[in-house]
């Protein structure tokens, strides 16, 4: 089942993704070593949280190369399990994370020097 949905999801996410960023569908080339919990997009950025880890994977469109390159994680020392889900707020350019075992919702928002801050909801 969970084969199922990951595919599912990556199929949406793929469709999404053409439309709004007109990013080619490589979703191959993204190396995740657990289960995939949740999945956002800024811009050419992909976010993907996991069942085995607190911090999210960070993949970049390389549009010259054609490919996705991933960046250092982002860490969710707030966070003492996986996230339950990510979303994305391309008008703020913020993630989402929802923490079940603090019944919240983290903000992360990058600062000017490009570090992300997070705060609670």
């Amino acid at each position: 089942m969970n084969g199922v949905f990951l595919d599912l999801v990556l199929c949406k996410l793929i469709y999404v993704l053409s439309i709004v960023a007109d990013v080619p569908q490589r979703f191959s080339q993204l190396a995740v070593s657990a289960g995939v919990r949740g999945i956002a997009q800024l811009g050419n950025e992909i976010y993907v949280s996991t069942d085995s880890s607190t911090s999210i994977a960070v993949f970049v469109f390389n549009d010259g190369q054609q490919n996705f390159t991933e960046r250092k994680a982002i860490s969710f020392h707030q966070l003492k399990s996986a996230p339950r889900d990510i979303a994305a707020s391309a008008q703020f350019q913020q993630l989402l994370v929802a923490d079940l075992d603090a019944q919240c919702v983290w903000q992360a928002q990058r600062s000017l020097e490009g570090h992300w801050i997070v705060e609670g909801l």
